[in-house]
């Protein structure tokens, strides 16, 4: 706790000083790559073997950071939550979705390396990576087109909403950003952050049904403030 909300100087040698702690957030943009061919288990039993497409619309971003730089180097823990439009899930069932939404939380312990000749005046660059927990994976689908959509799935009366969550999946994302000084205590960063979930299973809030195996891997770019204690 002290590494990352204390502001007094922290020496172990020479070479490991801690400068200051900081605070940022940000909001952003983001596009998820469709996947295809998503198989299930006991979604349907009428088409076990059925493949599913997942199309996405853009969605944004929030994020709060709490961190603190060792030189030309910086440690934070990020919370983020993203949530994008749900463009359609096709498949050859006759029982298509039109709309939805996918919302996701996370927490990521992320380094940042801030080199030297990346400065350029009040403007700097700097590359990084993190990892982390998926605490939450929400997707919510309805407006069911087909003609089989007025057919009760696995004891349910209706097939125009569905609720799938998952938790406690491993995310592991890179970045770049850029930051600009405007004060002593005060900046302005962009940055461009590939957040990748390998292999996610979503499973229906009140049954067994599950999407299988879906790479989540959203491109993330964030504008924002951070302040220096």
């Amino acid at each position: 706790m002290f590494l990352f909300f204390g502001t007094s100087v922290f020496a172990v040698d020479d070479d490991v000083r801690l400068d200051k702690s900081y605070i940022k957030l940000s909001s952003g943009y983001v596009r998820i790559p469709d996947f295809n061919n998503i198989s299930t288990l006991d979604f349907d039993p009428t088409f076990a073997s059925a493949l599913y497409d997942i199309a996405y619309e853009p969605g944004i971003s929030y994020q709060v950071v709490f961190g603190n730089t060792f030189k030309s180097f910086a440690v934070e823990i990020s919370i983020d939550y993203i949530e994008v439009g749900l463009d359609s899930i096709k498949s050859d069932t006759l029982a298509n979705y039109n709309d939805g939404d996918l919302s996701i939380t996370f927490f990521l312990l992320n380094y940042l390396y801030h080199p030297s000749f990346l400065e350029f005046g009040n403007f700097s660059i700097y590359v990084g990576g993190g990892v982390g927990m998926a605490y939450r994976v929400d997707l919510d689908t309805s407006s069911c087109t087909g003609s089989r959509c007025s057919e009760p799935l696995l004891g349910t009366t209706a097939t125009t909403f569905k609720s799938f969550t998952n938790e406690n999946r491993a995310v592991y994302q890179y970045l770049i950003g850029g930051n600009y000084v405007l004060t002593d205590s005060i900046s302005i960063f962009s940055e461009l952050r590939n957040i990748f979930f390998d292999e996610v299973s979503l499973t229906l809030d009140s049954g067994k049904a599950t999407y299988k195996n879906i790479d989540i891997n959203p491109m993330v770019t964030t504008i924002g403030l951070k302040y220096d204690f």
